[in-house]
């Protein structure tokens, strides 16, 4: 996957960013 965006404002899907990632384990464990 060389590009995956082909163009401006085409969708996208990122299942999770984050630069904390004990904070996002955390948060998305108590949902």
């Amino acid at each position: 996957m060389t590009n995956p965006i082909k163009q401006h404002g085409a969708f996208s899907w990122n299942e999770l960013m984050t630069t904390d990632v004990n904070a996002a384990k955390t948060f998305y464990g108590e949902l």
